[in-house]
């Protein structure tokens, strides 16, 4: 799931991922409600506006049906850069 249209919640200690991908949290569900997380948690909200994103991922045609994969964290050490195994290959035109 993209980026901030999601939350993976870890079973211990109870922390949201935006995704496998993503080590950083969202929050934490013992101390704010699920919902308030999702809707209100600067993470999710930063990672929702793709006009963010850089490289080929924030001009990219299908970011909003794919929403860039944020798997360049680990790849750029910059966790709105492009994603670096785009299937249509975008990424790889920076």
């Amino acid at each position: 799931m993209p980026g901030g249209r999601g939350l993976r919640v870890r079973e211990l200690p109870r922390r949201g991922l935006p995704c496998g991908y993503y080590p950083l949290l969202a929050g934490n569900i013992r101390e704010k409600p699920f919902r308030e997380i999702w809707e209100k948690s600067e993470l999710m909200t930063k990672l929702r506006d793709f006009k963010g994103y850089g490289g080929a991922c924030g001009h990219c045609g299908y970011i909003k049906v794919c929403g860039g994969c944020r798997r360049g964290l680990r790849h750029h050490r910059d966790d709105l850069a492009a994603e670096p195994f785009c299937s249509h290959g975008l990424a790889m035109e920076e």
